[in-house]
């Protein structure tokens, strides 16, 4: 049976050792925090937007889409990733025939949405037409930083890759994003959205741009 003076050895033996423990909780919060903010590589999330624009030529060529897209980096806040490259396939499903068609369209512009003041002030000479948005170019395609934890939202200006663009249908537009940063290709993005038959002949007839939304099943 442990005496009264083999007790109090023990007591202060322990509290001997308490900055030795104290030392080991400091340096697994200092390597803890080291990895977070420093090391940890996080991912690039899309989220694709619940709708996107459609620039559609008096022939009925899909030439524009406007896509306004978050990038959220959830790396370290000291790491960064450069995001170099986005390009796209885009499928029109009709809602009759003919059957599908696809194209690759790729990053071209970034756009930026503005008020109707600054726009008659940047584009004077367009002053008189009736728009029902004003966008702006705001730059070409060029790479761009994530530092980790940011939000960013960029909106795409894609255009068809070689030929005039798909023909415009009534039905369903399906989107896929490829983004890709140095030596890796993100995992696609995909979105549905609706086009409305009568917001095909507006656009046609007006030159304007026409949004669609996202399909509710998507």
């Amino acid at each position: 049976m442990a005496t009264n003076e083999s007790k109090k050895r023990s007591f202060f033996s322990r509290l001997n050792e308490l900055p030795f423990w104290i030392s080991v909780i400091g340096l697994f919060v200092s390597v803890s925090t080291f990895y977070l903010v420093n090391l940890r590589a996080g991912a690039i999330n899309l989220h694709l937007p619940d709708e996107i624009a459609l620039k559609i030529t008096k022939e009925g060529r899909l030439t524009g889409i406007l896509v306004p897209t978050t990038f959220h980096y959830t790396g370290a806040p000291n790491k960064q990733q450069v995001v170099n490259r986005i390009q796209a396939k885009v499928i029109m499903v009709p809602l009759s025939q003919p059957a599908n068609e696809e194209a690759p369209y790729q990053w071209k512009t970034t756009l930026r949405f503005v008020g109707r003041l600054e726009f008659e002030r940047l584009y004077p000479e367009k002053k008189e037409e009736e728009v029902d948005d004003y966008v702006v170019y705001d730059g070409r395609n060029m790479p761009f930083g994530l530092r980790g934890g940011d939000v960013f939202l960029k909106v795409l200006g894609l255009e068809p890759s070689s030929d005039a663009g798909l023909l415009a249908r009534a039905g369903n537009l399906e989107l896929v994003l490829q983004v890709s940063t140095a030596g890796h290709k993100l995992p696609q993005s995909r979105a549905s959205y609706r086009i409305a038959a009568g917001d095909v002949d507006y656009a046609r007839a007006k030159g304007t741009l026409i949004w669609s939304p996202r399909t509710k099943d998507d």
